[in-house]
């Protein structure tokens, strides 16, 4: 399982929107440091996540659900055949 990083998901969100820092602060009504202090978080409050997917227009909760979805995936085809699972990871190249 692949830990998330909301944090540095939004930064990388704010960067590739060429917004900065202050602009995602005026928006929150919160000083400047506050936003590098989400930067450097890999959890935040839903309410505060709701409200920054809402301002830069992008969906945050969905690396969550893809998430979930994966390991229930994974989890469901290990409960159906055991022994394809551990074939497919043997013979994954790295």
């Amino acid at each position: 399982m692949e830990k998330i990083h909301i944090g540095k998901l939004i930064q990388a969100k704010i960067k590739e929107e060429r917004r900065s820092a202050a602009w995602m602060a005026e928006r929150l009504n919160c000083h400047r440091s506050n936003i590098y202090k989400i930067y450097e978080s890999p959890a935040i409050d839903t309410a505060l996540l709701h409200r920054i997917s809402q301002i830069l227009e992008y969906d945050f909760f969905k690396h969550y659900s893809e998430e979930f979805v994966s390991e229930s995936n994974r989890k469901n085809e290990l409960s159906k055949n055991p022994l394809q699972i551990v074939e497919k990871s043997a013979t994954k190249s790295y």
